[in-house]
């Protein structure tokens, strides 16, 4: 229903002799560092928890535990980042 509904809305566009360009999205870079940031820390706490095991813990509490605690670090680091990064860009337009 919806591929049918927006491929007429881009026809009667065309028809009419308009642009059809105002469907696209546009690119987004910063999702690229999101997702590095979060795999690069994922395997921070893969690593993390094989020191952890090796020193005695437990080894299911030691990988879970270290890949969910880097992996919300890292992603709360990116939020950190881009909220800095959208303030200087807001303050660079004013």
């Amino acid at each position: 229903m919806h591929y049918t509904s927006r491929h007429r809305e881009r026809m009667a566009l065309l028809e009419s002799g308009q642009d059809a360009s105002i469907f696209q999205k546009p690119s987004r870079p910063e999702r690229v560092l999101k997702y590095g940031i979060l795999l690069f820390s994922v395997g921070a706490g893969i690593f993390s928890g094989y020191l952890l095991e090796e020193l005695g813990m437990n080894d299911e509490a030691a990988y879970f535990s270290m890949i969910f605690l880097c992996g919300g670090a890292g992603l709360i680091s990116y939020y950190f980042f881009f909220l800095k990064r959208r303030a200087v860009e807001m303050s660079e337009t004013l």
